[in-house]
């Protein structure tokens, strides 16, 4: 089976509350397009203007609106956890720079060649990445980031500070 991206966009972070059940950590995904349960997706999550993928399975179809029922990845806990801290208020920002949630298309040079993928979020000391090809800490890095008004990339070298793996 192959994997599917589909997109949940919230207007609000009250929105959150009605479509993810804590009880069993599914979320009620609208959509027209027909997915077989049993089927693994990422969805891309934009809530407010924060976007997350989140890994999960189709376990069920719902009718009302017409959907599915995804079950998250217990891998998705940590996200799952911050976003529901984000969304309450809850959440105290011990870092000592603040960072922006924004998404950037990158191409970074992987150890197999050219790799696209996206930003987290950024700030004046550097930007997380997204990724499922992780290069070694302290690694050197070049990355080709799309910045919005540019018609060139930005070409920035950078060091890897810190992986997390999932």
């Amino acid at each position: 089976m192959a994997s599917r991206r589909p997109a949940l966009r919230l207007e609000s972070q009250s929105e959150w509350l009605t479509v993810f059940d804590p009880r069993d950590w599914t979320v009620r995904v609208p959509t027209t397009e027909s997915i077989e349960e049993g089927t693994p997706l990422r969805l891309d999550l934009d809530v407010d203007g924060w976007a997350v993928t989140l890994r999960g399975t189709v376990v069920r179809h719902h009718e009302d609106p017409r959907g599915v029922i995804v079950a998250l990845a217990g891998s998705e806990r940590d996200k799952v956890n911050f976003l529901n801290g984000y969304l309450r208020g809850g959440l105290l920002n011990l870092r000592e720079k603040r960072r922006l949630p924004i998404r950037l298309a990158v191409t970074y040079g992987a150890v197999e060649g050219p790799t696209n993928t996206f930003t987290k979020d950024i700030n004046e000391e550097g930007l997380f990445l997204f990724t499922d090809k992780p290069l070694p800490e302290t690694s050197r890095v070049h990355m080709l980031v799309t910045v919005p008004g540019r018609t060139e990339p930005l070409s920035l070298m950078g060091t890897v500070s810190h992986t997390i793996v999932a």
